[in-house]
């Protein structure tokens, strides 16, 4: 039971890590794209809604990877760069400056 714990615990750290060094590049690319002309916060809170859709599409799956994870939450991200999805969310009021 003892090893079990033991690979619970080193599983954990991985998936932190990976999501921290994930995180800083994300951190990357908001302020990239915030020289575009694109405010800041609203990169941010962005973010954190493709972020947390990203979790709920790939919750359905089990034992799905955080490489899937991060696929999709990408993915998202890269749709934000089209204009005419940023608009229909400003309608819905998904992001709001």
């Amino acid at each position: 039971m003892g090893l079990l714990f033991s690979e619970l615990e080193v599983c954990n750290a991985e998936k932190t890590k990976a999501i921290s060094v994930i995180g800083e590049l994300d951190l990357v690319i908001i302020y990239v794209l915030s020289q575009t002309g694109k405010s800041f916060k609203l990169l941010i809170r962005f973010w954190v809604y493709s972020f947390g859709l990203a979790r709920v599409l790939v919750s359905h799956l089990q034992n799905i990877g955080l490489v899937y994870l991060y696929t999709v939450h990408y993915i998202l991200l890269w749709l934000f760069q089209w204009p005419w999805l940023l608009k229909k969310w400003y309608i819905t009021g998904f992001c709001c400056s």
